[in-house]
């Protein structure tokens, strides 16, 4: 259990965060009065970008099918598939826009890359997915939110990819340029860079939710389910077609196909919130609520299949 706990402080930060703004919002309020949500959000992505360590590969024609391939699951099947299963269920209208805007949303900046190193991918392939799906979902992220969300809620696409460019594709360049610059700064800034978006990402969901409180009290165990199911199985379908279909039409090896399938299935809870509490959160506040619980059930569930797959590995292993 404590590994548990020690390997997804993420989710157990924000679901802390979420637990205190219903409950004892008065810290919350405080910091959005000063409107440190979007300093928070800046200093976030600053420390991602310091994580990031571009690396050599060898294998370029497969990198390069991994990349199409991935960004085809990340930024074509997520959204198809949330928008989907959205129309064909009864949720209001703040359900939707949370729900498809995590479908829409990029690939996790650090999870991805452990869980498919942990199911036997290839660790480089899984980094230089991240950043080169990611980046692109900063262009991709405001056309898929218009035509999923145009009849439900408008999007400014050219603000929102401004946003997206001020508040974390900016910031990450930052980080990565500074550690580039200064490569001490990787060793030196293992811990900040390990907990402090944590903690920051916890402060953020808090500044934000604070001022809705009553509201995310009244929320049942029902509904909760209810976005879920839809969670786990949009998940799983992106993680299954990115595996099948990449060993099977893209012809790509094993390691780099389960690189691909982890990295490109999960969704950013961090890029979620930053949309959702730039543009989104006045007008839909308990939008949070369905990237809050995507994001739990994709750990989970990938943490599972990638200790299974590590397990039968092993196996074979021995057996061999």
């Amino acid at each position: 259990m404590r590994d548990f706990i020690k390997n997804n402080l993420l989710m157990f930060a924000v679901t802390l965060a979420t637990l205190l703004a219903a409950v004892a919002p008065a810290l919350g309020l405080f910091l959005e009065s000063f409107g440190l949500s979007k300093i928070f959000i800046i200093a976030i992505f600053v420390l991602q970008g310091l994580g990031l360590e571009v690396r050599s590969f060898k294998n370029r024609a497969e990198l390069g099918r991994a990349a199409i391939w991935g960004t085809l699951v990340a930024h074509g099947l997520g959204p198809l598939f949330g928008y989907v299963l959205m129309r064909s269920m009864h949720w209001d209208d703040a359900d939707r826009v949370g729900f498809i805007l995590i479908c829409c949303s990029t690939p996790t900046i650090v999870s991805g890359i452990v869980v498919a190193t942990r199911a036997g991918g290839d660790a480089a392939t899984a980094l230089l997915l991240t950043v080169l799906v990611s980046a692109l979902g900063i262009l991709s992220l405001p056309l898929n939110l218009a035509w999923t969300l145009g009849a439900i809620y408008p999007i400014d696409q050219l603000a929102l990819a401004k946003k997206l460019l001020f508040f974390i594709l900016v910031p990450a360049l930052v980080g990565v340029f500074a550690r580039s610059r200064f490569p001490s700064l990787g060793g030196r800034s293992v811990g900040l860079r390990k907990h402090g978006p944590v903690v920051l990402l916890g402060l953020t969901v808090l500044a934000s939710l604070s001022p809705f409180s009553a509201s995310i009290r009244a929320l049942s165990f029902m509904r909760v389910i209810g976005l879920l199911w839809p969670a786990l199985l949009v998940h799983g379908l992106l993680l299954s077609a990115a595996y099948y279909l990449g060993r099977s039409v893209w012809r790509m090896s094993e390691r780099a196909t389960l690189a691909t399938a982890f990295v490109t299935s999960q969704k950013s809870l961090p890029v979620a919130i930053a949309v959702w509490s730039g543009v989104m959160a006045s007008q839909y506040p308990l939008a949070i609520i369905p990237p809050l619980i995507f994001h739990s059930a994709q750990i989970i569930f990938d943490t599972f299949i990638a200790r299974f797959l590590n397990k039968a590995k092993s196996t074979d292993v021995v057996e061999a």
